[in-house]
């Protein structure tokens, strides 16, 4: 999958996702207590999650 930044292969995956009106309004609410983005807090939510369910990095499949 090409990447938006720029010419070239990179790391990252494009990943989009539908909100329902409370999760989007928690979430607004969440980058504006943290001051990250939305996509760093989902991200760092997906990895905490990962991480408590014990998936292994190397259960990653690119």
């Amino acid at each position: 999958m090409p990447c938006r930044r720029g010419l070239g292969a990179c790391d990252e995956r494009q990943f989009s996702m539908r909100l329902n009106p409370l999760t989007d309004t928690r979430l607004t609410a969440a980058c504006d207590i943290t001051g990250n983005g939305p996509q760093d807090f989902v991200q760092t939510a997906l990895n905490i999650w990962q991480h408590r369910k014990k998936i292994p990095y190397s259960a990653r499949q690119d």
